[in-house]
């Protein structure tokens, strides 16, 4: 049977990007895809400016740049009841100078940046497979990966198999492992919205209104993609036919005229929503197979981190790949270990966010006094600004127990 060092099953953002950067440096990939086409699913088009430090260090950014409607925008904006809209304004965070070594943060359409990024590891020099289906792996001796194309069988041996497959990994699931998961406490609606152009291009948004959370990117061409949270015992919010406009109204803002320039534009995608949840893999690495992106667990998509997790996953794995060759468990426990950390920390943050972001009665005054307190402690500061900066950007006494019960406790 034909063998190849490297099967990446999933050519999504993180199984692309590492097949990419493999194949560059020599080994010869296999990258198994079950679409045809990449398709909007709403979730996964920003790029914290910590993401796009990797994405450079991957060196992806002339690629990520190209994808059509890419954005880069520099300044966050949170409006909210109890802060006046000028000092909203007035007080703006620069992405620059929180990262300065990059040139912001981006958004960018997850479907176009998918296909960008396979195309890139096939000019790699990677084999890209698409329309595959009933993918299976025996592990037994020499890993070998089983396929579909149609009603055509195929098979492969293999070195090692990255398990990129997604949320709903057919890998994972094959090898019986089962993901840690958080409970959700909230729900999160997406759309890309078009005629946008009043909205300035250079600055994000995210904030709190009445009983929702809302978040928005700009990318070119005057679209923007929207996400809206709210409570999850209130799941026919955004149900029915009427969704889209309901999305929208509910961003028609009363603490800033600036919502008009989003609330006035036109749908110009579906409007689907989530539970909200952290996940993780106890042992992303097992015996001749790896898993990566969300197959390995998620960020919850409330922070925004998922895209710049795909592209760490993808850094200090292949980093361990290139500098260990013998790909086994203990070869690859630097990534097993930086990553359960780095998961761990943005748990937190998404525990930190969550009392920042929160709303119902009482909330608007909690939230002015966790600032207080974060503006008076920049160790309890730093699990907010991990959002922007990254998960190891600050000591880890900011990531404690105690650092949160502090927090909590305002």
């Amino acid at each position: 049977m034909e063998k190849v060092d490297l099967v990446v099953v999933g050519g999504g953002i993180a199984g692309s990007a590492i097949a990419g950067r493999m194949a560059a440096a020599g080994a010869s990939v296999l990258v198994l895809e079950q679409t045809e086409q990449f398709v909007d699913r709403v979730r996964g088009e920003y790029i914290a400016a910590w993401g796009v430090r990797e994405l450079i260090a991957l060196g992806l950014w002339d690629v990520v740049r190209s994808v059509e409607h890419s954005n880069v925008f520099t300044r966050f904006v949170g409006f909210e009841e109890q802060i006046p809209e000028d000092v909203a304004i007035a007080t703006m965070r620069d992405f620059t100078v929180i990262v300065p070594d990059v040139p912001g943060a981006f958004g960018v359409s997850h479907p176009g940046l998918s296909e960008a990024l396979l195309a890139h590891a096939a000019l790699s020099g990677a084999t890209v497979v698409r329309g595959t289906s009933s993918v299976s792996v025996d592990r037994e001796r020499t890993p070998t990966v089983h396929w579909n194309v149609g009603d055509q069988g195929f098979g492969i041996a293999a070195r090692l198999v990255v398990a990129a497959d997604g949320r709903a990994s057919t890998v994972r699931r094959a090898c019986g492992l089962s993901l840690n998961e958080t409970e959700a406490t909230r729900l999160l609606a997406g759309m890309l919205v078009a005629g946008t152009d009043d909205w300035p291009r250079d600055v994000a948004c995210h904030g709190v209104e009445g009983e929702i959370e809302y978040i928005w990117f700009p990318q070119a061409a005057g679209l923007t993609r929207v996400y809206v949270g709210w409570r999850i015992d209130q799941p026919s919010r955004f149900a029915g036919a009427e969704r889209q406009r309901k999305l929208l109204d509910s961003i028609r803002l009363d603490c800033t005229s600036w919502s008009s320039a989003i609330a006035d534009g036109t749908p110009a995608g579906p409007c689907s929503w989530f539970p909200m949840t952290d996940s993780w893999l106890d042992q992303p690495v097992q015996d001749g197979i790896v898993f990566a992106g969300d197959a390995a667990g998620w960020s919850n998509p409330l922070i925004g981190q998922g895209l710049s997790v795909a592209m760490r996953d993808a850094h200090v794995l292949t980093d361990a790949l290139l500098a260990d060759d013998r790909w086994c468990r203990d070869g690859l426990q630097a990534y097993t270990d930086e990553r359960s950390e780095r998961m761990r920390r943005l748990r937190l943050t998404m525990d930190v966010n969550s009392l920042i972001y929160d709303f119902g009665p009482g909330a608007a005054e909690r939230r002015a006094r966790i600032r207080a307190t974060m503006e008076a402690d920049p160790t309890l500061a730093a699990s907010r600004a991990t959002t922007v900066a990254g998960p190891w950007a600050f000591p880890a006494e900011a990531f404690t127990d105690e650092a949160f019960a502090t927090i909590a406790a305002c």
